[in-house]
């Protein structure tokens, strides 16, 4: 055994000294600024025009300029990947202009260098094209002062695009009154990802209508939206009761969800995420300082919000106060809810935990848990309207879990489970509130609905 493992031993030797003294014997050759370099068959090396090395730390001139100067040259063929995290990395730079202005068709892969770039124009991304930094805190976006709203906008206007995609790097919006990102015409496969975004104090995350101006597009299917941490407060701005971290509009259709998002402010905004779209899920949040956490039915008053699912979200007081962690509007409903609300059904929350005042507050059932009872909650379902009323579950031992409504007749002794209305199943409770029927609270036994008073 002890000979084999020496054998082996040399062998594994010889084979690398052999690959080195191969490698070592190819021909050296300096890379310098411009395209990358690939091996060619000869003795030379010949730029790729599918990678484009921007420039080193020492160039100059405007990295916006330059990168648009080579996305409209004639030779610039579609997918290029321009490489600019050398060109005056580390350092604070100027951008005077939309880099991808007059290059809405071409299609693109940026990597920008650390460091600040201070922008004067929001950047229009267009389909098919991904914008990368270093990393949030070492590369920054930073408006320009009386900068327009948004600063990055995904997809440009009329245009239904795809594959639009922002990573790793800091947006900040210097304190102004505007937008972060708006994705108003991106659909498939458009991220946001590893994005921190600083001081704006219109809408961090903005999906569908802006609140910056741009037109109701549709970034159906777009997503999901990960790991964004959003901070609308500091020495430098004081945030809007307007100021939200995300806004979702009901003609957005099916995003892709909010998975792992922070949002902070200083107690002043009235909510942090407004959700008011179909089969999105909103998980992994934490949210300190704003109004309320997040917000169903506020934005309208005409859609349905409904499928939706929000999961693991954690409501914290470490810079301001939170008055309700989730609050879903309704009749009658409270601020930041209109009084005439989007009807919300059909949503399912699970797995929160506030720090302070109420947990939920369900404005469709006139049901609030608040923090002091119920700190966690584990599970809160909102079914359909039941015969003018809800079918409602809650893990909590202080809100009874049954189906409310208003039959037309007596449901004494008919079928309660399968498809007939109400339906439900066995142990099941359901209140009636027609007062002009026998019964008011009924039980389902043995498949049928039996009178308990």
């Amino acid at each position: 055994m002890r000979i084999a493992r020496t054998f082996f031993g040399r062998r594994l030797f010889f084979g690398t000294l052999a690959v080195f003294i191969g490698l070592s014997a190819l021909p050296a050759h300096s890379q310098t600024a411009g395209n990358n370099a690939v091996y060619n068959t000869t003795t030379t090396l010949t730029g790729s025009a599918s990678f484009i090395d921007l420039g080193t730390a020492t160039t100059t001139g405007d990295i916006c300029g330059r990168i648009n100067t080579l996305l409209t040259g004639s030779g610039f063929k579609d997918g290029t990947v321009i490489d600019a995290r050398g060109f005056g990395s580390g350092t604070s730079q100027t951008c005077a202009s939309n880099p991808f202005s007059s290059a809405t068709t071409k299609t693109s892969t940026i990597l920008l260098p650390s460091g600040t770039i201070t922008i004067s124009s929001t950047w229009v991304i267009p389909s098919q094209t991904q914008v990368y930094g270093e990393g949030p805190g070492q590369t920054t976006l930073l408006a320009s002062s009386s900068f327009t709203s948004p600063m990055i906008q995904m997809g440009t206007l009329n245009c239904v695009c795809f594959l639009v995609r922002i990573g790793h790097l800091t947006l900040d919006g210097a304190g102004q009154t505007i937008d972060g990102i708006d994705n108003v015409n991106s659909e498939e496969q458009s991220t946001v990802d590893d994005v921190d975004v600083l001081h704006t104090e219109g809408t961090a995350l903005s999906l569908g209508t802006s609140s910056g101006g741009a037109p109701n597009g549709t970034a159906s299917h777009s997503g999901p939206y990960t790991n964004l941490f959003v901070q609308a407060s500091g020495t430098d701005d004081t945030p809007l009761s307007t100021t939200a971290c995300v806004r979702i509009v009901g003609s957005v259709a099916q995003v892709r969800g909010i998975h792992g998002i922070t949002c902070i402010a200083n107690g002043t905004p009235n909510g942090a995420i407004y959700l008011d779209s179909d089969n999105t899920s909103i998980e992994d949040a934490r949210i300190d300082g704003f109004g309320d956490g997040i917000v169903l039915g506020a934005q309208g008053s005409s859609n349905t919000v409904q499928a939706d699912v929000i999961f693991n979200v954690t409501g914290t007081d470490s810079f301001g106060t939170v008055t309700n962690l989730i609050h879903l509007c309704g009749s009658g409903s409270s601020s930041p809810c209109p009084s005439t609300a989007n009807t919300v059904n059909n949503v399912t929350i699970m797995g929160v935990t506030s720090a302070e005042n109420n947990t939920i507050k369900d404005d469709v059932t006139g049901t609030t848990l608040p923090f002091s009872t119920d700190e966690f909650v584990g599970l809160y379902a909102l079914g359909q309207s039941l015969d003018g009323g809800y079918s409602r579950f809650s893990s909590s031992p202080r809100t009874p879990t049954w189906g409310v409504g208003s039959p037309t007749s007596s449901i004494t002794g008919t079928s309660c489970t399968g498809s007939t209305t109400p339906a439900s199943s066995n142990g099941s409770l359901f209140s009636n509130t027609n007062t002009s029927l026998t019964g008011t609270l009924f039980a389902c036994v043995a498949g049928l609905w039996q009178v308990v008073k």
